[in-house]
């Protein structure tokens, strides 16, 4: 794996564990900019559905 990849890599994983880290409490009171508010379970259903979405993409 290149050095690009591995910084990327790398980000991603601090961008979900950070996600992880929030709780349901710091998540659900975010405001989507597209969607509106959403509560903590549909903010963890989106991501995991955007991740995924991305991975498969990719062949990841």
């Amino acid at each position: 794996m290149n050095g690009i990849l591995k910084k990327k890599k790398k980000q991603l994983i601090e961008l979900v564990t950070n996600f992880y880290k929030a709780t349901p409490a710091g998540i659900g009171n975010k405001v989507h900019p597209f969607f509106g508010k959403m509560n903590a379970e549909q903010w963890g259903m989106g991501m995991w559905k955007h991740l995924d979405h991305h991975l498969q993409q990719f062949g990841a």
